[in-house]
């Protein structure tokens, strides 16, 4: 009987191992598994957690396929007397396809993928924990995630091979795709449905700092050398005398300076900077 009692027991115990052993890993899914997504062939690391994939899933969703094209960069007719002297000489770029996210990335997919707790702004990210972040996100679904190049940011902003020429991303008039709050939708899209890109908030690129040159045509251009790295969108004004990052004048209680959101304003800010924000892009082939 006591024999008895205890296989009785020491079963009961197995099973409850077994038991919790599969509550606990019941969120992980195993394999590096395919899914193609928004058009894009992700490969799943292996035991990446449901809520992750999801996180990453809904992000894939909403980025956007700017085609290939040719494209004038810099101080373009449109951008009139606004035009800083460091977006001459404008210049001929050709541009392969790539996505870019609609929206700037946001805090709570941060927060899920590294389990941090951000808030509702970036005050602790350099563009070096950008970087980080990109490369945990090419290893969890083996697609080619990037910053984007200087180039890429301005065609998307531009509005691609849809482009109206317009002085800003989205319209000719500020107050339409300008907003200070941070993840917050504009009450207008570009041309390609891109938001927030001339915005009070300046993004990272994946170039460094360099001056433009009156080369006849550029083949998907990034500097790879350099001291700063580029930031673009609202406030993105500097001087190039300057290593810091100096912020754009404010001339209203609303709108800050216009010469800083328009689609080539450009800037530079050291990469240990912790205010700037990320646009994530994914680089493709045969698109």
């Amino acid at each position: 009987m006591i024999k008895k009692a205890k296989v009785f027991v020491i079963a009961l115990i197995a099973v409850l191992i077994v038991s919790c052993s599969h509550d606990i890993r019941d969120d992980i899914i195993e394999g590096d598994e395919k899914e193609i997504i928004n058009g894009l062939e992700v490969t799943w690391m292996r035991q990446l957690s449901k809520e992750k994939r999801d996180s990453i899933r809904q992000m894939l969703l909403e980025m956007v396929l700017v085609k290939g094209g040719t494209f004038v960069m810099g101080a373009t007719q449109e951008q009139s007397d606004d035009a800083c002297s460091n977006e001459f000489p404008a210049h001929i770029v050709r541009l392969s396809s790539y996505y870019i996210c609609s929206r700037e990335t946001p805090t709570s997919l941060v927060n899920t993928l590294w389990g941090t707790n951000l808030g509702k702004t970036y005050t602790n990210f350099t563009w070096y924990d950008w970087f980080t972040f990109i490369k945990d996100l090419r290893k969890m679904t083996g697609l080619d995630f990037d910053f984007p190049t200087e180039a890429q940011w301005e065609f998307a902003a531009r509005g691609g091979r849809d482009s109206h020429g317009f002085k800003y991303a989205g319209s000719n008039t500020l107050s339409d795709v300008w907003t200070d709050k941070r993840s917050e939708s504009t009450s207008k899209p570009n041309e390609l449905g891109i938001y927030n890109l001339s915005d009070q908030f300046s993004e990272w690129c994946k170039d460094y700092y360099s001056d433009y040159t009156d080369a006849p045509i550029s083949e998907d251009p990034c500097c790879t050398a350099g001291i700063w790295h580029v930031i673009r969108g609202g406030n993105s004004n500097s001087t190039r005398s300057s290593s810091t990052y100096k912020t754009s004048k404010v001339v209203s209680s609303t709108l800050s300076d216009k010469r800083d959101c328009r689609v080539s304003a450009r800037g530079y800010c050291s990469p240990d900077n912790k205010s700037k924000t990320c646009r994530l892009v994914i680089n493709i082939k045969n698109k």
